[in-house]
């Protein structure tokens, strides 16, 4: 256990970081659901808004203008590639839509190849047994993308605001690993990690989190990285008024 003043602990709890959001439309025949709830509830871990239409619409609304709404303004259109997407009128319609609007199309395969209008975009292949490694290659494969990687990087260093437990909170800071971070973004990290044991004191965060510090050991604020050294052991904080 390890004391601090509540001086450092009010200043602490501030933060710089303002996080940009990720929007990606999940588009799947309602048949394929099952498998689409699995990945949205991957993907939402890191803080990735997902619309799913069958799902995120309720009876009230009119569907096919919150649809057109949800295409119009996501950053990622991924159609989840199953005998019953191409047997689906809908969602043919949602892949030409997002193909006109020249979105970022990252198509997943369950059975069937991508066809039609991207015919020539490589799909990743999903596998239903371990969602959580195919989610982790969506990101990989998101992050090649220029325009998007600064918000996906956010999303995911936001996300250490929702850990449950030190896996979790392990998992998180691995899927960090693919990325470059500037002051303000490492600073938020060993900040988060500084509040949040189950950041910091897993075997596995405790080893990323020791190369970040040496990597980075001149961009992170020097308080942040002074109050995170004199905690980084121990599994609680006291504070003293």
């Amino acid at each position: 256990m390890v004391e601090i003043t509540r001086e450092e602990w009010d200043k602490i709890k501030e933060s710089d970081f303002v996080a940009k959001s990720l929007r990606l439309f999940l588009s799947y025949s309602s048949k394929d659901r099952r498998i689409a709830g699995k990945i949205k509830n991957s993907l939402e871990q890191f803080q990735i808004r997902v619309f799913l239409a069958h799902e995120d619409i309720t009876p009230t609304q009119e569907w096919e203008e919150e649809i057109l709404h949800n295409l119009n303004n996501c950053d990622i259109f991924c159609p989840l590639l199953t005998k019953n997407f191409v047997r689906s009128e809908w969602t043919s319609q949602e892949l030409g839509i997002a193909f006109c609007k020249q979105k970022f199309i990252l198509p997943l395969k369950l059975d069937v190849d991508p066809y039609g209008f991207i015919n020539k975009i490589q799909a990743l292949k999903i596998n239903e047994d371990v969602i959580d490694d195919s989610v982790k290659r969506i990101i990989e494969i998101i992050n090649r993308d220029k325009i998007l990687r600064d918000s996906l990087r956010d999303c995911v260093i936001q996300s250490l605001e929702k850990v449950n437990d030190f896996d979790s909170g392990a998992k998180r800071l691995a899927i960090l690993e693919i990325f470059e971070f500037n002051n303000v973004q490492i600073t938020e990290i060993f900040r988060k990690a500084i509040i949040d044991n189950q950041i910091r004191m897993s075997r596995k965060g405790k080893r990323q989190l020791r190369k970040w510090l040496e990597e980075y050991s001149d961009k992170i604020d020097p308080f942040v990285k002074n109050l995170f050294e004199k905690v980084r052991d121990e599994f609680f904080i006291t504070i003293s008024e």
